[in-house]
């Protein structure tokens, strides 16, 4: 049973990204984030969210055309392109 405590949204999730070590969610957000935070994720249609804990973050740099690069950070301030 979900709480009635929902939180402060810290973004979207843009997109799921298939990494070496797994799939990361991709989000910009809109609030400073660490690990260990709790994040909690609805998704359209599904009768309760799913939540976790970040265990790993990366921030993602955006380089020339469609090139990325992640560095794995303890924290990422507001307004960062994360992964986690």
């Amino acid at each position: 049973d979900a709480t009635s405590h929902r939180g402060t949204p810290v973004g979207k999730v843009e997109t799921v990204v298939d990494a070496a070590d797994g799939a990361r969610l991709r989000l910009r957000t809109s609030r400073r984030i660490e690990r260990h935070d709790g994040l909690q994720v609805d998704l359209p249609g599904a009768p309760k969210p799913f939540g976790f804990a970040v265990e790993r973050l990366w921030i993602i740099q955006r380089g020339s055309g469609a090139r990325r690069t992640a560095e794995e950070v303890f924290e990422a301030p507001a307004g960062s392109d994360i992964e986690v």
